[in-house]
């Protein structure tokens, strides 16, 4: 059991750096999806 906790919160943890990064370094990214691709798609990514 205190295996799978540790590997839920290094998940929690690894997604939670993920989204901050994409939220510092998409922002430019994302506009420019948004120009060309439709908010479907963006949708699909979070």
């Amino acid at each position: 059991m205190k295996l799978i906790k540790k590997t839920l919160v290094f998940l929690s943890w690894m997604i939670f750096c993920l989204v901050k990064s994409y939220e510092g370094i998409g922002h430019l990214r994302v506009r420019k999806f948004k120009n060309k691709r439709k908010v479907k798609n963006s949708r699909t990514l979070f």
